[in-house]
């Protein structure tokens, strides 16, 4: 039954998707009224998570970032419902490079080693894939955690596919090497909760004592890979800029795991302090920090 019912769904958002993205923005105003006031979703974690992350905001201040990012939260719903069928040429117009990451990439074109782009649960991260997919030579592949729906994850393997990126298992550490020693292209959500907090890596990230993943950040300094964080800027409704800034480069002082994964924390921290509705506040970042939901 659940089979059936994903299948119904996903022939309802492909054909949703194919409407100009100015109708879809008018679902979202009504996406954003249904899920803020009637369902009032996820706010419990979203209060407890601005009132732990952003202490030094006034009640005003965190009333205005909550609205904003109920607002932002349905503009990334229904941009997801448009890449279902989006083309090449259209959201080659909505996203792209910024001059400084088009010219990191071409300096370091020439290195032999696998490339690693780091991003957070920010802007909209969904599209930034479409960029690691196409703004280098390298066949890019993209980190997923499963879910418990085999067929949902199916269909948005589909989706993410469609434009040229690959999929990988986060869990699959044997193709992630095979993939790093192919000197190919790995996109990876690097905020995602870990489950084993033992062998996380622990930092003060808001504020908060928090673990994150770092079996990627070991494999990255094993396999000797360039290592950067995209940025992702939302410039304005349905358009965005991504930067790239250097957490590792080959042959440089770096970074040993722990260093690769604090530099990442800090840049995206650095991103939501000055953006905080652009990330998404609704899932439970810190439930295995000690902060009850």
């Amino acid at each position: 039954m659940k089979k059936i019912i994903t299948k119904i769904l996903f022939t309802w958002l492909k054909l949703l998707s194919y409407l100009p993205l100015s109708i879809l923005y008018i679902l979202a105003s009504v996406i954003q009224f249904f899920v803020q006031h009637i369902l009032h979703y996820r706010q419990t974690v979203i209060n407890t998570n601005l009132a732990y992350a952003l202490p030094y905001k006034s009640s005003l201040e965190v009333n205005k970032i909550r609205r904003k990012y109920y607002h932002h939260l349905s503009c990334i719903v229904v941009e997801i419902i448009k890449y279902i069928s989006i083309s090449k040429n259209s959201i080659d117009k909505r996203i792209s490079l910024t001059h400084q990451a088009k010219q990191l990439l071409f300096d370091l074109r020439n290195e032999q080693v696998p490339l690693f782009v780091l991003l957070g649960h920010f802007g909209n991260w969904e599209w930034a894939s479409y960029l690691a997919a196409n703004a280098t030579n390298k066949k890019a592949y993209a980190l997923y955690a499963p879910s418990n729906n085999i067929t949902f994850d199916n269909e948005m393997k589909k989706i993410r596919e469609r434009l040229g990126l690959h999929t990988i298992l986060n869990s699959d550490i044997k193709k992630i090497i095979e993939v790093c020693q192919q000197n190919n292209l790995i996109a990876i959500l690097a905020d995602q909760t870990p489950v084993d907090t033992d062998k996380a890596y622990w930092t003060n990230f808001l504020g908060i004592k928090t673990p994150f993943h770092q079996a990627y950040a070991n494999i990255a300094h094993k396999q000797n890979a360039i290592v950067l964080y995209a940025s992702i800027h939302k410039i304005d409704k349905g358009y965005y800029e991504v930067d790239l800034k250097t957490i590792a480069i080959p042959n440089q002082p770096v970074a040993n795991k722990e260093d690769i994964v604090e530099q990442f924390v800090r840049f995206l921290e650095s991103d939501i302090i000055n953006k905080p509705q652009l990330w998404l506040w609704s899932h439970r970042r810190w439930k295995r920090a000690g902060i009850k939901y």
